[in-house]
Formats: C-alpha cells, sequence, structure tokens
C-alpha cells in the first residue's frame, strides 16, 4: 500500500493540525515503521500530540526556522492552544525572537501572545520593549497601532513610563487609526496605575479636540472611565461633538449620546418646566436645541442601541411635546430579535405607567404572539392594561380572555390578572370583569380558577354592593380546589363577610377543622382567623369549633401560627375565672377583628417612576448595578452658556486660495486690502464651526468677486427660479402648494426652500401648516392663520439636506388639522451647490488634484452642438449653482461650486466643445455623477427648446 497519504506538508489532516488516519498497522509492520518515522521527521505533523513526544520541542523547531509559513503554521497552533485553555508560557522565548519577523501575519500572532503572557514572564517580556518602540515610528500605520496596543497590554508597573511617553507621542500620530488605539490604551494604563490620571486626562483632552469620527467616540469612552465628571472638558467641544455624531461608528455613538445627556441636565434648564411658564415661545438654549436636531436623524438607524440611546435622551432632556416621535421609533423596534424586544418593551412599560396617551393608538402593537417569550408576555401585558380606558375596554377583554384560554398557564394566569387590573382601574367595569372571573370558576384549570379566586377577593374588597352569593359560590368550590393561596383566600372572605352568610360560615369551619392538620401554612391562619370571627359574630354555633381550632393551633409546628392562637384565644375565649371583665370584650372585639380594611391596590410595577436612567441596565432591572450613574437634577438657574463659546482659529489656507499667495504683486496688495471679504469668501464653512447656532448668515446665489476676474455680464446671470409641484389642488380640496429653490446656502448645511400657497377652493382655509415627518430636518415655515379663495402667499422654509438628496417627507395641514396631507422634497443635486469665483490658473490646479475616481467623464450630448457658448451656460447654470470661470481656453467653459454642507466639497465643471466631452471633478463620487447625469439632461433639454 502507498504511503503517500503522510507527505511531509501536504496531508490536509496535517493543515487542520489533526494526526493522520491509522491504517498503517494494516500494510505490515515495515510500512508502519515508515509512517511513524515520516511523522516524526515532520514538524508540522501529528507527533505532538502523543504523549511520549518532548512537549512543543516541535513547535519550538517550526518557529526557529527559516520559512515564514511554517512560524505562521506554528503561531497559529500556539494561539488555537492558548484560546483552549493550554499552557503555552515555556514557548515564550521562541515566539519573542519572532518579534522583529518581517512578516506581518506572524508579527500579529506574536503581538497577541505577548499580551496574554507578558505579564508572567515579565523579564522576558523586558527585552521586546525596544522593538516595540522602533515598532511605534514605523510608516506603516498598522505596525504602530499594533505596537501601542500590545506595549500597552503589558501589565508590568516597571515599563509604565515607557507607556506613558509612547501614549503621549502617539496622541499626536497623524494616523486616526493609531490615534483611536491610543484613546482605547487610556484604561488599561489607568487600571495598572490610578495616580497616572492627571496625566491621561491631559491626552483626553487633547483627544476631544480631534476632528476626526475615528477617534471622537473611543475619546468619549476614555473620558467616561477615566474622569465623568469633568464637565469642563466637554464645554469647548459640545458644539463639534454634535456635529460629528452622525458620522461616528454605532457604538462611539451611543456613548456620546449617554455622556450629553449627562452633560444636558447640568447645563440646561427643564424644558418641562419652562414650558409651562413660556408656552408661545420657544424654552430651549439654541445648543439644547442643536443636541436634540442633531441626534433625531439617528432615529432611523440600524442598531437598535443607538434609537435606545436617542430615545433616553429625549425622555430625559426634550420637552414633553417631543415624545410622540420616541414612541414612533420604540414601537418600530418590537420587530428586531427577542432579545432587543424585551428590552424595548420594559422602557414602553415605563411610559405606558406615565403617560399612556402616548402608547394609545398602538395597541395592536402589544398583542401577545405565540412565539414570544414569557418575559415578553408578561410585560405586554402589563402594557396593555395600562393602556386600557372605558372606550378601548370592550376590544381589550375580548383580547384577555383569549390569552386565559391559552395553553400557557402562566399566561393564562396572568391574563386573569390583568382583568382584575383593568377593574381597579376603570370602575365602570368592575361588574363586568367580575361576572367575566366567576364565569371563570367552571374552567378545569385548576391555576386559572385559584387566581380568578384571589382576584375577586381583590375586587370584592373594592366594591360596597352586597355579593353574597359569590361568596356562596366561591364556598361550594373550596372543597375542589387544592392551591393554598386560593384556599385561603376564600377562608378569608367567608370570615370578613360572614354575618352575610351565617348558615355557609359554620359549616365551613366544621370542614377545614377536621383537616387542618393537613393543610398548608396560610390556610392555617386563615383557619384561625376566620374561627376567631365567627366566635364573635356567631358564638351559639361556632365556640365550640373556635375552641377546638385555636387548641390544634396552639401547638403547631409553626411559630406564626402559634403566636396567632395565643393573640386571639383571650379576646375570644376570655378565661371565665378573671372576675372583672376585661376592656377588651363583647363589641370592642368585633369592632376590632371586623374592622374595615383597605382595599388593595392592584397596579404596575411600572407605576412609579424608575429612579434609574430609561434603557440602562439597572433600569431593566429594576435594581441599582455597580457602575450605574444616576443623571444629576436639573440646575434650578441657567448656567453661564458662553463657555461652550469657541475663538474661532486662524483659517488655515484652502486649496482654492492657495493661488493668492503666488499671485501678481496688484492682486496681493488688493487682497491685503479686502482681507475680511476674501476670508469668508474662500472659507468654505462657517468661520467658527462649533459657534452657537444664530442668525444664518445668508450667501445669496451672486457669487463674490474679490479678485475682479469675473465680466460683470458672467457675474450677473440670472437665477433660475423653476417652480416645482408639491402639492396639487386636486388632491388636496383645492390647496396647491409650489416650491423653488431661491439658491441660499444657510449655516450647517441647510438650504432655503420658497413655499406657494394658493387656495383654488370657494372657502377660506384657516390655520395651514407645513411640518416635518421624516428625513432631514426641517426648519417649518411660518403657519398661515386664513389663506382666503383665490389668494396665494409666500413662505421660506430651511431643510438639512448638505450634500444629501434624501427626500424630506412633509406633513400639510389645514382647517386646525381637520384635513392633512403627506408629501415629499427631494432637491436635484445641483440645488445643493453655491458657486464660487476664481481664476483659470487655480480652476486648472485645482481640477487636476482631482483625477481618476474623483472625475466622472462622459460625451455631451449630441444636440449640444446646437446651442452658442452663452445658451450651454445658461443650461448648465439652470441645472446646478454654479458660476463661470473667467479665461478659459477657446472651445472650452468651465464652472466652480461647492456643496453647501457644514464640510464643503469643490465642485469644477469643464465643457470641451471640441472634444464633446463634459467632465465633473470631485471628491465625492455619487454626488459627481449625479451631477454629470442632470447636466447632461440639462442641456439636451436647452437643446429641444431651440
Amino acid at each position: 500500500m502507498s504511503n503517500g497519504g503522510f507527505q511531509p506538508y501536504n496531508s490536509p489532516m496535517d493543515q487542520l493540525g489533526l494526526p493522520p488516519p491509522d491504517h498503517a498497522s494494516s500494510t505490515g509492520s515495515q510500512d508502519g515503521d515508515r509512517g511513524t518515522r515520516s511523522s516524526a521527521a515532520d514538524p508540522a505533523g501529528s507527533a505532538f500530540f502523543s504523549g511520549d513526544f518532548k512537549k512543543h520541542d516541535d513547535l519550538r523547531a517550526m518557529l526557529e526556522s527559516s520559512k515564514d509559513s511554517q512560524k505562521l503554521e506554528a503561531m497559529r497552533r500556539i494561539i488555537a492552544m492558548v484560546a483552549k485553555g493550554k499552557d503555552c508560557s515555556d514557548l515564550f522565548p521562541s515566539v519573542v525572537k519572532n518579534v522583529v519577523s518581517k512578516n506581518s501575519e506572524v508579527k500579529k500572532l506574536v503581538y497577541v501572545y505577548l499580551t496574554r503572557y507578558a505579564e508572567e514572564q515579565q523579564d522576558l517580556a523586558l527585552l521586546s520593549i525596544a522593538t516595540f518602540q522602533r515598532a511605534l515610528k514605523d510608516p506603516n500605520q498598522l505596525i504602530r497601532a499594533s505596537a501601542l496596543r500590545v506595549l500597552t497590554s503589558i501589565r508590568v508597573p516597571v515599563i509604565l513610563p515607557i507607556q506613558t511617553l509612547a501614549l503621549q507621542d502617539a496622541v499626536s500620530d497623524m494616523s486616526a487609526y493609531v490615534r483611536k488605539t491610543a484613546a482605547l490604551a487610556i484604561p488599561k494604563i489607568y487600571s495598572l496605575d490610578p495616580e497616572t490620571k492627571p496625566q491621561l486626562m491631559g491626552v483626553i483632552e487633547k483627544l476631544l479636540a480631534d476632528k476626526t469620527t475615528l477617534v471622537v467616540g473611543v475619546a468619549i469612552q476614555a473620558f467616561e472611565e477615566i474622569c465623568p465628571n469633568r464637565i469642563d472638558l466637554i464645554h469647548k467641544n459640545y458644539r463639534k461633538l454634535c456635529e460629528l455624531l452622525a458620522d461616528v461608528q454605532d457604538w462611539g455613538q451611543v456613548v456620546i449620546i449617554n455622556m450629553l445627556t449627562r452633560y444636558v441636565r447640568t447645563q440646561f434648564l427643564d424644558p418641562a418646566q419652562q414650558n409651562q411658564k413660556q408656552e408661545r415661545q420657544n424654552p430651549l438654549d439654541p445648543d439644547h436645541e442643536l443636541l436634540l436636531r442633531t441626534v433625531r436623524p439617528l432615529f432611523q438607524s440600524q442598531n437598535a442601541a443607538v434609537v435606545m440611546a436617542v430615545a433616553q435622551l429625549y425622555y430625559h432632556c426634550a420637552p414633553p411635546g417631543y415624545m410622540n416621535i420616541v414612541i414612533r421609533h420604540l414601537v418600530r423596534l418590537l420587530r428586531a430579535s427577542p432579545e432587543v424586544q424585551s428590552c424595548v418593551l420594559t422602557s414602553l412599560s415605563a411610559l405606558s405607567a406615565s403617560s399612556p396617551h402616548l402608547l394609545s393608538g398602538h395597541l395592536k402593537c402589544f398583542y401577545i404572539h405565540s412565539t414570544d417569550s414569557s418575559s415578553v408576555k408578561l410585560v405586554k401585558l402589563d402594557i396593555l392594561t395600562n393602556l386600557a380606558t372605558d372606550s378601548n375596554f370592550p376590544v381589550l377583554l375580548r383580547e384577555l380572555q383569549a390569552y386565559v384560554s391559552s395553553p400557557d398557564s402562566e399566561l393564562a394566569s396572568a391574563a386573569v390578572r390583568a382583568i382584575g387590573r383593568c377593574a381597579s382601574q376603570l370602575p365602570d367595569t368592575t361588574d363586568t370583569c367580575l361576572n367575566n372571573l366567576v364565569s371563570l370558576l367552571a374552567k378545569k384549570d385548576e391555576s386559572v380558577v385559584a387566581e380568578a379566586i384571589v382576584v375577586i377577593k381583590k375586587l370584592l374588597q373594592v366594591q360596597t354592593s352586597d355579593h353574597s352569593h359569590m361568596i356562596v359560590d366561591l364556598a361550594r368550590l373550596v372543597d375542589g380546589i387544592a392551591i393554598p393561596r386560593a384556599r385561603a383566600s376564600i377562608l378569608w372572605l367567608i370570615g370578613e363577610y360572614c354575618d352575610r352568610i351565617p348558615k355557609i360560615a359554620p359549616d365551613v369551619l366544621r370542614k377545614f377543622a377536621k383537616s387542618f392538620l393537613e393543610e398548608e401554612d396560610q390556610v392555617k391562619l386563615q383557619i384561625v382567623n376566620l374561627a376567631a370571627k365567627l366566635c364573635v359574630c356567631n358564638p351559639k354555633q361556632a365556640r365550640l369549633l373556635a375552641q377546638y381550632v385555636l387548641n390544634l393551633a396552639k401547638y403547631d409546628q409553626n411559630y406564626d401560627i402559634r403566636d396567632r392562637s395565643r393573640f386571639l384565644r383571650p379576646l375570644v375565649l376570655p378565661d371565665p375565672s378573671v372576675a372583672e371583665p376585661t376592656l377588651l370584650a363583647g363589641k370592642r372585639v368585633k369592632k376590632i377583628l371586623l374592622a374595615p380594611k383597605p382595599a388593595p391596590e392592584v397596579q404596575s410595577r411600572f407605576a412609579e417612576k424608575s429612579p434609574f436612567q430609561l434603557g440602562s441596565l439597572s433600569h431593566l432591572l429594576n435594581l441599582r448595578l455597580p457602575g450605574y450613574q444616576a443623571l444629576p437634577d436639573w440646575p434650578a438657574e441657567q448656567p453661564d452658556s458662553s463657555v461652550r463659546a469657541v475663538a474661532a482659529p486662524a483659517p488655515a489656507p484652502s486649496s482654492m486660495a492657495a493661488y493668492s499667495r503666488g499671485g501678481p504683486k496688484e492682486q496681493k496688495s488688493k487682497q491685503k486690502q479686502q482681507q475680511p471679504a476674501e476670508a469668508s469668501l474662500l472659507d468654505f464653512g462657517p468661520t467658527n464651526p462649533t459657534a452657537a447656532p444664530a442668525a444664518p448668515s445668508k450667501s445669496t446665489s451672486r457669487p463674490v468677486d474679490p479678485f475682479g476676474l469675473m465680466p460683470d455680464d458672467l457675474l450677473l446671470l440670472p437665477t433660475p427660479n423653476r417652480m416645482y409641484s408639491l402639492v396639487n389642488k386636486y388632491s388636496a380640496s383645492g390647496l396647491q402648494v409650489d416650491y423653488s429653490f431661491p439658491r441660499t446656502c444657510l449655516a450647517s448645511g441647510r438650504i432655503a426652500l420658497s413655499l406657494v400657497f394658493t387656495n383654488h377652493s370657494s372657502a377660506a382655509m384657516r390655520h395651514v401648516t407645513l411640518q416635518h415627518a421624516a428625513g432631514p430636518a426641517l426648519q417649518p415655515p411660518e403657519p398661515i392663520d386664513t389663506l382666503e379663495p383665490g389668494v396665494n402667499t409666500t413662505r421660506q422654509a430651511e431643510v438639512a439636506w448638505g450634500d444629501s438628496t434624501t427626500a424630506c417627507q412633509l406633513l400639510l395641514r389645514w382647517d386646525n388639522g381637520a384635513q392633512e396631507i403627506r408629501a415629499s422634497v427631494q432637491p436635484p443635486v445641483g440645488e445643493l451647490l453655491a458657486p464660487v469665483t476664481m481664476s483659470a490658473q487655480q480652476f486648472t490646479a485645482e481640477s487636476g488634484k482631482l483625477k481618476g475616481l474623483n472625475e466622472e467623464k462622459g460625451r455631451l450630448p449630441e444636440a449640444a452642438s446646437q446651442l452658442s457658448d452663452s445658451d450651454l451656460a445658461e443650461a448648465v447654470r439652470s441645472s446646478a449653482n454654479l458660476v463661470a470661470v473667467s479665461g478659459a481656453p477657446t472651445g472650452q467653459l468651465w464652472f466652480a461650486g461647492r456643496s453647501c454642507a457644514s464640510r464643503p466639497i469643490p465642485v469644477y465643471v469643464a465643457l470641451d466643445r471640441q472634444a464633446n466631452l463634459l467632465r465633473v471633478h470631485c471628491e465625492q463620487m455619487t454626488l459627481g455623477s449625479v451631477l454629470h447625469r442632470d447636466l447632461c439632461s440639462g442641456i439636451a433639454a436647452a437643446a429641444s427648446k431651440k
């Protein structure tokens, strides 16, 4: 038989690190010996699993091999053994030698191994410190980050100064990935030596000032672990965090939102109290409103943790009127995984207890499904009973009756309790609920019957009317009920209302006196109570029975029963040897034993507002857990808001303004004279991106030309005023709404929208409003109090499109909300641009930097040859808010602009009539591609009109 299955490094079993099939013995001793020798000669084979082979020598041989493939295989096996809990510390000297390997895969696994065993092998780990320090200067950012990660993971106090110095250098690294790794290393160093907190706080302050979304999230996480109470570090970064929040990674968004929730609670006034004082004014601080506006789009996140974080921010920090938005998105999460559903339902249960009107329109969303877990079913029942009203009670009762018939006994019992809660919440429905509960006594399910008895007992305490017939029915059922809790409830009812059933009560006591010794403790206590009450109310029939029961209870094993018997005996059976009557005799005893009892309160476990933060683990378990940080109380007075105002740094020379440094002297002197105007033009973003949202400084469609490079005829091109239809008069009962783009860019990426409302009906329309429904944030137009027939009026709105063409969903309402209709606005990409003037030299330099994937190139429409240069310029101007560049070569038309986002993106368009080409240069490929398509369509449309 061939021995080919044991070739070195080729066997699939060897590649998986498994022993080869034991079939050599069937071929004779000679082949078996060959197989053994071949296996022993192969260091990558299965021999190291054998007990007689020297431990790990094969792996050492592979680690000392000159081949990277063998080293990589050895490291994979070592890491696999470490993951299984096997001790591989004796390989530390052999592994640490490979820290200088040039193979990145080998080096990465070596780093993982060193992180695990460096603390045990401190002396040998120190030998690799110099290698890590050299790797921190490596040109490859991945190697620098890996070296820093391993270096800070070595928990050896001796090298703490080296770790701290490496961390401080990494914070200033040019790579955002390395800075992120540095932020992740801060808690490691702090846990090793808490005395380094002052130095680490300086590092955190520097990371908080980082404008890279990759770093911001982990920087806030480090801030939360090291110094969560240093709110002063957040002041100057608050507005920046709000603007960057949408671009941060999901779990970073959760950390930032939770931190900002605590920040808002300490820096702004309670909006609920302000809303009561200023009903007609906007009570929110501009920075407070900025946060609520920037986190609202995150409700659309696919990560349920982000949606939950935004929901708790609105719950704890927003005015009460904002909660409708929260409910809608939390209900959407009920379609997520069972784990997410359970967490969301707990939060919704708390909301349903405090504000049931918010969830009244979502009743059917909380109906129970057969696939729901037991915990989810119970929480849904809790929510349904919280939402019970007189109007929806019939529907809710039918649903609860269906749950009572469920084969799930736990759900059926909970449904019975839910019916009782509905009866206690809605007094008008008590009789209906009692009749339904009495009908349940005929059920075969003993647990349902027992639960119904307990609930009936509670409801009878609430009802003042006589229900003797129900008590008699319960007394007849007591023999067939085995659950102690139900038997005790029946006995309590008979004893409490024994004067109403004088013939039944003594007979029940007689039956239970016979079985006293076999009953449960809680039933025995109620038998003793029944005996005492009957002895007072009906001494002729019950005195001897009561004496018998009290004698049995006097010697019971349970001390509670013995104490109860010894307490009641002197009251109901006084000692005849005492000559003088005690004060507790006759009617006084009856008043004590049969005193009116307060009705039990049947309410939700979330009826009292939870002290824990919504969505936290402590709120989920209703238990304060280690590490939980309580939300601070709202301040009594408004803190100083100027602490969030940051002085604008000197603007760095942008790439589009760089040409001003190399121009002629005349241009330089003119630039110096007009420096303020130039700064406002060439700075693509706001002068201070973290400034408080104030009155927006508008940049009109007329481009400013500080250098005198463009002729007046190009500067004064008319602004297109194309009208679009938002709502048609036929679909809105005569109300027509049209809109246009006045091409006005506002702060924070907002685009102005001009709306024309026209009344084509024969009746006046009252209180016409346009509100935001979904999509990009909307600054709604002012409401129209009255719109007379045949009259039109214009309003202005603002939409935060930035550089996105996502449709903004709107809700149009009129006649005080009696009529409404939904509509949407989706802007052409050309309306998201603003013109920027420049020279031909600057256009050539800047567009030349955007080649390859940043250049969208295609042929002009064939009809473009019919248009003159001015017609082409007008067609481009009609499709996109761009401005022509003066000095373009003959046969070419150049246009320049930028996006209106908070981080503007330059856009350059070049038309080459000779080559019949249209080129769009833009950093964002999607924007460039869509703009190229729209320009071709606009040129073709202009040619078709000729």
